[in-house]
């Protein structure tokens, strides 16, 4: 007991940096809440991947430790916890006496929201609406506009640092080819917006009892606002990427710098 319960302030508090440790963590089960009995303070999940079929029903151990999408780690009540949410419960099984028979009880010791769908997080960092409409398009073109205005939002440990370094480069060296860059504090200015976030990647071992890490990883967009909406014009996700890889930022770069080219000469 004493080592899960690390183990989830671990993950409910710890830096993204300490993360990166990929720790083992035992008790993990990823769901949509179904149903929430405030009386009992009992949560059914049902599964969102996987091979599991059954639902999940755990009790919520008092002053629970829950991750929000804003990453802040509080405390809430079993009334706030929001049916159709995407979570990571972390508990622990125990043998009990219910009704007068032994049954598995599962503790949930600590949340982690992921959403009720994949721009559920994006929404909470850019401060947008719940019922922002994000459509995904790929194909799409990026704005024809000089200066290209330019939202960006990196979330730490990572920094924007080099990018607004490499945007330097780009207006000194080849803006007069293809179009300078302005830098904007805010999504409603942009024609473009740059998001970098943190977020974690279930590992599941290949043993018999099915060990789960979690080790730290990113998800970045490139987004146009438009009037009814958000359009997704790319979506990169690697499967691991530590904060001290420079990779992923070079990755941005050279998609930034493909896309921008391609719209040829302003």
């Amino acid at each position: 007991m004493s080592r899960l319960f690390f183990v989830i302030l671990l993950v409910l508090s710890c830096s993204f940096e300490t993360l990166a440790q990929k720790e083992r963590i035992p008790g993990v089960w990823r769901g949509k809440i179904n149903s929430v009995n405030v009386s009992t303070r009992e949560i059914t999940l049902t599964p969102m991947s996987g091979t599991a079929t059954e639902p999940f029903i755990g009790l919520l151990e008092e002053r629970a430790k829950v991750k929000l999408l804003d990453d802040n780690v509080t405390e809430l009540s079993i009334a706030e916890i929001p049916v159709g949410m995407n979570v990571r419960v972390f508990y622990e099984t125990t043998n009990e006496r219910v009704s007068g028979r032994q049954a598995k009880v599962n503790h949930i010791r600590g949340l982690i929201f992921l959403g009720r769908d994949s721009f559920d997080k994006l929404r909470v960092l850019l401060s947008l609406a719940s019922s922002t409409v994000f459509t995904l398009n790929f194909t799409g073109d990026l704005p024809a506009s000089n200066p290209l205005r330019l939202h960006i939002f990196v979330q730490p440990p990572r920094s924007k640092d080099n990018l607004v370094k490499w945007i330097a480069r780009w207006n000194k060296d080849v803006a007069n080819s293809y179009g300078a860059i302005e830098l904007v504090s805010d999504l409603p200015q942009a024609d473009l917006s740059l998001i970098v976030y943190n977020r974690e990647v279930e590992i599941t071992g290949t043993t018999m009892d099915e060990d789960i890490m979690l080790v730290p990883s990113a998800s970045a967009f490139l987004i146009k606002p438009k009037n009814d909406g958000i359009d997704v014009v790319w979506r990169y996700e690697p499967l691991v990427s530590s904060p001290h890889n420079s990779s992923l930022m070079e990755r941005i770069e050279k998609e930034l710098e493909k896309r921008i080219k391609a719209r040829g000469k302003p």
